[in-house]
């Protein structure tokens, strides 16, 4: 009987550290100079949501930025911004643009 009861506390001490090893996430803010309707955030987040390691998108057209949760064992801040070059737009890497 104890030495079922320390196996169960060795096995349920794993848990944690399996959970926290099975995906980080990161995040990047990205200036985008010439997101400037509806239809660009549209555009940009669609292209987005098909970029494989990318978890979640937001696009503030005010403030011209779209902030990216993204895996980064899958992609980087880099390829995300490259996603959004092809289509057209400028990017700053971590840096928004002034309205």
């Amino acid at each position: 009987m104890r030495a079922r009861s320390f196996l169960m506390i060795g096995v349920l001490m794993l848990v944690p550290s399996a959970a926290e090893a099975v995906g980080s996430e990161a995040s990047v803010t990205l200036g985008v100079k010439n997101m400037l309707c509806v239809n660009c955030r549209a555009n940009i987040i669609g292209a987005l949501k098909k970029t494989e390691g990318v978890k979640r998108t937001d696009a503030d057209l005010t403030a011209r930025t779209v902030t990216v949760a993204y895996d980064p064992a899958v992609t980087t801040p880099e390829r995300i911004s490259e996603t959004i070059r092809k289509l057209g737009y400028e990017v700053r890497t971590r840096m928004p643009f002034s309205p």
